[in-house]
């Protein structure tokens, strides 16, 4: 999910009657729980083979948190710091028996924007999301503590995860950048931050956003590099972890195609032609040892 698709259904247009604003608000509520279900779906999808049906197993309605107390989280409420139904869903990732979640800070009262779920104690429903790596870890604009707005999540083998904040709140005019982009490192066993490293000025342009992420072990732990996709941008940015190095990649395959944008979704009918690299997978380790990144734009047939 990108900015352009969220914006699509978080924000409606002043000049509707009325009657258009209901329908869009139930459209847009449609939507929105689906993206909920999409999530449970594709929980569900890294643990069936090919050949079986998905299966649920978690969907909200709208998203709870666990608070330290009940205390706190009605302080929350009250100062709309927690808003129940302002918070989506959009990145996963499965370790052991932690189910990570991010929520980006779109709209106000998101309370964190990285979490899990303990597979164990909660093996379906809608469980409260919990913190990682905890409540202090997760305040917006403090910048070399907390995290703003963080969307793809992954974990590695090494038992490390890796998480790109954004540093800004808000969503497209709303859009503020409260810190520059950073990449964060935890050691899972541990829950302590390995790294965090604040992308380069040259690293971005006036343009740039950055969501997806993809983690290429070598031969060592140290070996490890990170490939960040600037959709917006245009550009794809590499991060050396043995290096603690970033640099930033220019090519006409990052642009989308600009007669590929028209969809047409379950009859719902939707231009998205502005984003680049959005999708991005690397395959197994080739007889040399190298992997190939595969990537493609949204709008695109290549």
């Amino acid at each position: 999910l990108g900015p352009s698709c969220a914006q699509k259904f978080l924000s409606g247009r002043s000049e509707q009657t009325h009657n258009q604003k209901q329908k869009r608000l139930n459209k847009k509520d449609t939507m929105y729980g689906g993206m909920l279900l999409m999530v449970a779906c594709l929980v569900a999808a890294g643990s069936v083979s090919g050949t079986q049906k998905l299966q649920e197993r978690y969907s909200w309605q709208q998203l709870d948190f666990v608070f330290p107390n009940q205390r706190l989280k009605q302080q929350a409420l009250a100062r709309g710091d927690y808003v129940p139904t302002n918070g989506l869903p959009v990145g996963i990732e499965r370790w052991e028996n932690k189910l990570f979640v991010s929520v980006p800070r779109w709209k106000d009262g998101i309370p964190s924007t990285l979490n899990y779920i303990d597979m164990n104690q909660t093996p379906s429903g809608s469980p409260a999301l919990i913190p990682y790596p905890d409540w202090s870890s997760n305040v917006a604009g403090d910048c070399a503590n907390g995290l703003s707005t963080v969307y793809r999540i992954k974990a590695d083998k090494c038992g490390r995860l890796w998480a790109l904040d954004t540093g800004t709140v808000g969503i497209g005019n709303t859009t503020q950048q409260l810190c520059p982009y950073a990449l964060n490192v935890w050691d899972l066993k541990t829950n302590r931050r390995l790294r965090r490293y604040e992308l380069r000025p040259e690293d971005t342009n006036a343009n740039t956003f950055i969501a997806n992420i993809a983690i290429d072990m070598g031969r060592s732990c140290d070996d490890t590099f990170a490939y960040m996709s600037d959709e917006l941008g245009y550009g794809l940015i590499v991060y050396s972890f043995e290096q603690n190095k970033s640099w930033r990649f220019a090519h006409s395959f990052f642009f989308p195609d600009p007669l590929r944008g028209d969809f047409n979704v379950a009859g719902l009918n939707f231009q998205w032609g502005e984003e680049g690299i959005f999708g991005m997978s690397l395959t197994p380790p080739q007889a040399d040892g190298f992997r190939t990144l595969y990537f493609s734009p949204l709008a695109a047939h290549r």
